[in-house]
Order: C-alpha cells, then structure tokens, then sequence
C-alpha cells in the first residue's frame, strides 16, 4: 500500500458539520461524543473590550452563556459555509478543546451536503491541509455516509436536518449524481413557523432568545399527525401539552408557561406542505419519489423498498409512517407494495456512524482519500477528482 496514504493504524476523525449542530469523535468511538451547536458570537460593540483587537470568538455553549452580550452568527447556513472565518472558529473549538486532538497527527473525514459547489471543497481541502496540516482528507456525502450507517449500498438516504434535506439513491454502491434531491429546507423553517403559531396564539416569542425556546419546545413536543385532518378534529384536551421555560426565565411578556394543542403537529406539517410558509420548494414525499423516478427504470423498485430517513429533523413521532403513506399516493400503482421507510433509533446519527464504517475499511479505498503529497503536488482542487460516487468495495 502506498504509505502516503491513511492506513488503519492512524486516528481518523471524523466530523459532521451541520447548519445547527457540529457532530465530532474518532473512528474508535461508538457515538460522536463532541457535539455542540455550530454557533459564533462576539461583543456587540458596546462590549468590546478598549484593545478593539480583544474581541474574542465565543464558541458553542460559550457563545449561549455569553448571549445577552455577543452578536451571534451561524457560519454554516442551510448547508452553505458563508463565513469562512467564523467556520475556523469552530474546527478551532473542535479540534482543540472538544475533542483535544492535533489535526496534524490525524487523518479527518468531514461530512459535506449534496450538491456542493466545487469551491466549497476546494476551500475545506485548503483549510485541512494548510491550516490544519492533517495527514489525509476524505470529504464524505451525508446522504451516502447515512445509508453506509444502516449497512446498505442500495437504498435511498433521506436526510432531514436544520437547514437542508437531501435525497440520495444509491443503488450497489453508485450515486447517480443525477438523481440527487436537495433544498435548503428543514428544522430551522419549522421552528420559525412555530414561533409565527405561537404569537398568532398570543405568545410575545420574538426575542432572539425566545427562539431557542421555541426550537426546544418543536423538538420535545411536536409530531407529525398521519392524517392532519382527522387529527385536526381531535378534543384539544386530547393534545394539549404545556411547555415551562427553564430557570425561572420568562418571555418578553412575562409568560412562564406556554400552552400547545394543534401547533404541535401543525408547525412539522410544513415538511409536506411548504406552501404553509410560502416556500417554493417540493413536498418532502415528492421530493424522495422525484429522486427514484429521475433513477434508471431497472434499479426503482429495490430503492423504493430500501428508504432510509435520518438527521435531526427525522425524529419527530409519526414521520416514517406519513412520508410512507405520502409515497404511495405518488408512487405508480404497481409500486405501492413496494414501498419501505425505514427509521433507525440512532438516525440522529446516521451520517456520523457512516462515516465511521467509512473509515474502518479506508484501506480498500485508498483512492478516495486525498494524502498530503498529493495536495502539495496538485492544490486544493485536488478534492475534486476524489469526489465519492462509489460506495465500499473490497473486491
């Protein structure tokens, strides 16, 4: 084997990047255990300390802690790196004190959305191996690392996450990168519709902080109904559920305690019906039929039997069953047997463990990884002959 290649005796880490939540750990972790939100603040100017060059970056749960002082920023928005500055304050934060490794001892896997521009990769390529100096790069698809973590090299992966939702069919290891699906569409649209529910119901959640709030209360007490209508009919009693914000905090009003029925599954409901908050984009379950039927005719019924959802987004109770019962309405007659969501209980971190499987078996894929000689030798766009279309294959 070529040794300017990774090989299994190195350390790989491996990282997630997501528009709400950075996932990160190494190849010989069950679970990623550093994981923080992919926030950046600093002192709005009537902080700034009198030296205007100490404005420090607070990162993660610093930057929460720190609010009511920082202007805060999201570097990665719906998928899209748009600070490339504040993105290094964050690999800083990961590498450094999450998970207190040198990047220049280790190979790094970094996950990517579908549909990237080239110079998208082409920058983390430089930031690795200039900045960083890490030994070797993979730069991995979400969609495709998803359904290596459920052990399939045919299927679809659907993953849903803050800001994006991908669709990926893969069919005995290839991606047709023809077929992929994305929109810039996810958690982050369905909590600011459930703020908008919230102060059509009289609720002052406007503050910067209060959207935290609301983001917590979608993600504990939010569903999908399988049938809104009949569920729409429901006795409020029968749904009613009542958030209490944390540490005697208040709203901008005073308000403690906020009461929910129907918001609760009216607010996901956005997932299959956009046009709820005037988003020109495809219904989830039109979405994942788009990508299958756009597939070659001969590969459709074995990728409509193996759907897989995953990412932060996919949690929500009553998901898998609805986007199956959404499929079957779109879905050619004769194909209605046929179709399958599966959900994992670890989809939250699909991607993650795909990635890990990845690497363990990064032996038999030595031309999937970029090593540091051949960065020295082409430059950063050397990312973009490696880019991953094939799944694992030891033969």
């Amino acid at each position: 084997m070529n040794d300017s290649y990774p090989s299994q005796t190195d350390t790989c880490v491996i990282i997630d990047c997501g528009s709400g939540f950075m996932k990160a750990g190494t190849q010989k972790d069950q679970f990623p255990w550093c994981i923080f939100p992919s926030l950046v603040g600093h002192f709005r100017s009537r902080y700034v300390p009198e030296d205007p060059d100490n404005n420090p970056a607070f990162v993660a749960e610093e930057a929460v802690a720190q609010r009511g002082k920082l202007s805060l920023r999201y570097p990665i928005d719906h998928g899209h790196i748009d600070d490339w500055l504040q993105f290094e304050e964050l690999l800083n934060y990961l590498f450094y004190r999450g998970l207190n490794v040198d990047p220049t001892d280790n190979s790094v896997i970094i996950t990517k959305p579908s549909l990237c521009s080239n110079r998208h990769e082409e920058k983390i390529t430089e930031l690795m191996f200039e900045l960083y100096q890490t030994q070797s790069l993979n730069i991995a698809l979400q969609g495709l690392m998803a359904l290596y973590s459920a052990g399939r090299t045919t299927g679809v992966a659907c993953d849903i996450g803050e800001g994006v939702t991908q669709v990926v069919p893969v069919y005995d290891g290839y991606c047709d990168t023809t077929s992929l699906r994305r929109i810039d569409f996810g958690g982050q649209e369905i909590t600011m519709y459930l703020q908008r529910l919230l102060a059509d119901k009289g609720y002052v959640a406007t503050a910067r902080d209060d959207l935290e709030h609301v983001r917590i209360i979608k993600e504990q007490l939010c569903y999908i109904a399988k049938d809104p209508a009949v569920e729409n009919e429901r006795l409020l009693e029968d749904i009613k559920e009542t958030y209490v914000l944390p540490d005697g905090l208040t709203l901008r009003d005073g308000t403690s305690r906020i009461e929910l029925d129907k918001e609760r599954f009216y607010a996901p409901e956005v997932l299959f019906d956009p046009k709820l908050i005037y988003r020109d984009v495809s219904p989830l379950h039109e979405l994942v039929m788009d990508s299958i039927m756009s597939s070659p005719i001969g590969v459709r019924k074995n990728l409509m039997g193996s759907i897989f959802i995953s990412g932060g987004t996919s949690l929500f109770n009553g998901l898998a069953n609805r986007l199956e019962e959404e499929l079957m309405f779109v879905c050619p007659s004769q194909a209605k047997s046929n179709i399958r969501v599966n959900a994992a209980d670890d989809r939250l971190f699909a991607v993650w463990k795909g990635a890990q499987v990845f690497s363990a078996l990064r032996d038999y894929q030595e031309s999937l990884w970029i090593s540091k000689s051949e960065y020295l030798e082409e430059g950063p766009n050397i990312c973009i002959k490696k880019q991953p279309i094939f799944a694992m294959n030891q033969d």
